[in-house]
């Protein structure tokens, strides 16, 4: 090597070493102590010492898009261990805060239109019916706007989304 500079495989060859090999799971759990736990932390701090409101006012001109997926009581087998469960409860609970610290919009909205300050869309992903048992109700009540996004190739049939037949396969 010159310089310092690592060599280039030479063709036809491939290398199947990596520099930590570990695996996703562990990954996954360096992700999540070292980033999402102080993230957490740092937001409840914010949250309950009174200072969200003067955090939100300082990126008051960003907008922001909330993406949420599943909204049931308890995890489906379909849905276990994906992460992407939020229950109705703490949804109605998120629903509280917004509405207290941000103005919602229709994602038709943007690029339309001036956005308001603290401008804030609503999206599920997937169709999946726990958003219409569970989100629709909760909207309605409040007269809040969402957008959902359907995954069309489980219209019409009893096929699952690929991801959730796997995790219901793998439990």
């Amino acid at each position: 090597t010159a310089r310092g500079l690592a060599r280039a495989p030479v063709s036809g060859t491939t290398t199947s070493r990596r520099p930590f090999p570990m695996s996703s799971a562990i990954v996954r759990e360096v992700v999540k102590a070292t980033v999402e736990i102080p993230l957490t932390g740092l937001g409840l701090l914010l949250y309950y010492s009174g200072l969200a409101p003067y955090v939100i006012w300082l990126r008051r001109h960003s907008v922001r898009v909330l993406m949420f997926h599943a909204l049931e009581d308890a995890e489906s087998d379909f849905i276990r261990g994906l992460s992407i469960n939020t229950r109705p409860a703490q949804f109605s609970a998120h629903l509280d805060f917004l509405q207290k610290h941000y103005q919602i919009v229709s994602i038709r909205a943007f690029g339309n239109e001036p956005l308001p300050d603290r401008a804030v869309a609503i999206t599920f992903d997937d169709g999946l019916r726990s958003v219409y048992e569970h989100d629709l109700p909760l909207l309605k009540a409040r007269g809040l706007v969402a957008s959902c996004y359907l995954n069309t190739d489980v219209i019409g049939n009893r096929s699952l989304i690929w991801l959730n037949e796997l995790t219901w396969f793998l439990h």
